[in-house]
């Protein structure tokens, strides 16, 4: 696209101030016209230049002498000792931008696209978006028209070597290019927290893509195409990633994640580090228990006579509350005991246990038979079940002759 817009300015030494300035140019008939009259008056205050823009497709003679300054007026006036009626003419060479803003373009929304822009011009400036390259990436969400626009200054002559110093023009021009923009199908991602008995989710597409493709992917398992339609049933294939890509019926497509996973409440850690003190000759132990679990709403404490096979015999006390922490004392040296700790949170309420075996004593400790004081050892599952059972109906599931205590405060359980 070219545009002959074009805006002359004139430098100027020494100047008449009275009087008027007129601007005139000789059209193509050979007649000189007035363009635009300034009194001297109003000359710019810095006295440096006078910019007039020249209307669109005006008719001159290009490459002649085809502009002139006349000043004119009332009174005595000279200039460069010249009469103040004198004319001074100007050569101004038309002169042309070229610009493109390249082919109109289609794409789907929030898609990268490129625009090919080209120009004569020395400077150039794309908008929406103020991009000062020719060939600038955008990524439109809805069809929008961009506009590149160019421009450059030229220098005119001065053929009579007048006291005018400068004569310039400076063309601009401007295109236009359409990105058309189809909308992508929407989605839904979605997480899924799973407790250990929710059933595994079937997870939903909608109906408005035209097609579907369901990928799995897990820490476990490579990344493969498991479904090609609205619902996906994961109980197939478990605990992982599910990539969704659908597409519209406008070819274009959309991607999304839904993840399938254990909720948080169910990855607890139960495991705990414990001391024992037994002073020489007062024949009692003191244990302390503690748990770096940050996430469990409530702990379970629970210290039980043992032997050395780790057998969970009887219970002697138990805690239940949200304290990570418990100290016990008092209780009969040279003994095994079984240390038992339980962790439960929100939403899934479901507990998970550690036990340890221990042997505190003021001398030596016994000769090994079975485990070592201090090994974790694994509950039975009937065990847990009688602890699970105790916690929910306030005893430790075991005979009637066993005490379960709720502690306010075990740390001064002493």
């Amino acid at each position: 696209m070219n545009n002959y817009g074009n805006t002359p300015g004139v430098s100027v030494g020494n100047y008449v101030q009275e009087g008027n300035y007129n601007l005139l140019y000789l059209n193509t008939l050979g007649n000189w016209v007035t363009l635009t009259t300034i009194p001297a008056a109003q000359w710019p205050a810095d006295q440096t230049a006078w910019v007039y823009t020249l209307p669109t497709n005006l008719p001159i003679q290009p490459n002649f002498t085809n502009f002139k300054v006349q000043h004119s007026g009332a009174g005595v006036c000279a200039h460069n000792n010249q009469a103040s009626n004198k004319a001074r003419t100007l050569k101004l060479n038309l002169h042309t931008v070229s610009v493109d803003a390249g082919l109109n373009q289609t794409s789907c929304s929030g898609e990268e696209v490129v625009l090919n822009g080209s120009t004569s011009g020395s400077t150039f400036n794309w908008t929406p978006g103020d991009y000062n390259t020719l060939s600038p990436t955008v990524s439109p969400n809805s069809t929008t028209t961009y506009t590149l626009t160019s421009s450059q200054t030229f220098a005119g002559e001065t053929p009579q070597n007048m006291n005018w110093n400068q004569v310039y023009v400076t063309c601009q021009a401007s295109d236009n290019v359409t990105v058309n923009v189809s909308q992508k199908p929407s989605v839904h991602p979605e997480d899924f927290a799973l407790c250990s008995n929710d059933p595994f989710p079937t997870l939903d597409a909608g109906s408005v893509p035209v097609a579907y493709e369901w990928k799995f992917s897990s820490l476990t398992a490579p990344t493969i195409t498991v479904g090609y339609g609205q619902y996906l049933n994961t109980n197939a294939h478990g605990y992982g990633s599910y990539k969704l890509t659908v597409w519209g019926a406008n070819s274009c497509s959309n991607t999304c994640i839904y993840n399938v996973f254990p909720d948080p409440s169910t990855q607890l850690n139960s495991d705990f580090s414990f001391s024992t003190y037994s002073p020489v000759g007062q024949n009692y132990s003191t244990i302390s228990m503690t748990s770096n679990e940050i996430n469990a709403d409530v702990h379970y404490w629970n210290i039980a006579i043992s032997n050395s096979s780790g057998q969970y015999i009887s219970s002697v006390e138990a805690y239940l509350g949200a304290n990570s922490t418990y100290n016990s004392g008092n209780l009969p040296e040279d003994q095994y005991y079984l240390l038992t700790h339980g962790v439960q949170a929100q939403p899934c309420n479901e507990w998970t246990f550690t036990s340890k075996l221990t042997y505190p004593s003021s001398g030596m400790p016994p000769r090994r038979r079975g485990h070592e004081a201090g090994e974790t050892i694994e509950l039975p599952e009937d065990k847990i079940n009688e602890l699970i059972a105790g916690i929910e109906t306030g005893t430790l599931g075991e005979s009637q002759e066993v005490d379960f205590s709720i502690y306010p405060n075990p740390a001064n359980n002493d």
